[in-house]
């Protein structure tokens, strides 16, 4: 289990965020079991841990990489909800990135397919990260500006978000790597 932590990696200032965050993670992998079903991943799977983010990056055929996003806001849980989240993000490492039935994946997490960012939600979110503003973006989408923020606010309760400033952040995350293959869980 010590070389399935090594891929771990944890990009704060924050000392004591590292610190718990280690340490809930490692006795997570303490106790692990391997899913029965699930065949292993090639190659190996990285975690990154940012702000509001975590990251988990697949190495794919031809030196490319895919990623698959999963928003990580913790200020508003307790650690049993921080801690089943962190277990929930370990399960599904043990998954392909995206060559499993997502439906089978999702009833394994215990979380609905509706609670996902729809093609529209996670379209606005790009351009939030790109660093357009809500009457910008309705002006590409050919839609109102209250209809962009519904948007926002419809993928802020999907991805377990309180403050828009959360929204942002994250959206700039995401946008900062575009070049790979990446995806939403929304956990």
């Amino acid at each position: 289990m010590k070389s399935a932590i090594a891929n771990v990696k944890i990009d704060s200032d924050n000392y004591y965020y590292k610190f718990g965050l280690y340490q809930m993670l490692a006795h997570i992998y303490q106790f692990e079991k391997p899913t029965p079903g699930i065949k292993k991943v090639q190659g190996q799977v990285s975690i990154l841990f940012r702000q509001n983010i975590a990251s988990i990056i697949y190495p794919g055929p031809e030196l490319t990489l895919n990623t698959l996003d999963i928003p990580f806001v913790c200020n508003t849980l307790n650690l049993s909800e921080i801690n089943a989240k962190l277990e929930k993000i370990m399960m599904v490492t043990q998954y392909p990135y995206f060559e499993c039935d997502k439906q089978v994946m999702y009833q394994r997490l215990g979380i609905k397919s509706y609670h996902q960012l729809s093609g529209t939600e996670f379209t606005v979110l790009r351009y939030c990260g790109k660093g357009f503003r809500p009457r910008e973006i309705a002006l590409i989408l050919d839609c109102s500006e209250k209809t962009v923020n519904t948007h926002c606010r419809n993928a802020m309760r999907k991805m377990g978000m309180s403050k828009r400033v959360e929204l942002y952040q994250y959206a700039t995350l995401v946008m900062c790597d575009e070049g790979r293959e990446r995806a939403t869980l929304c956990l």
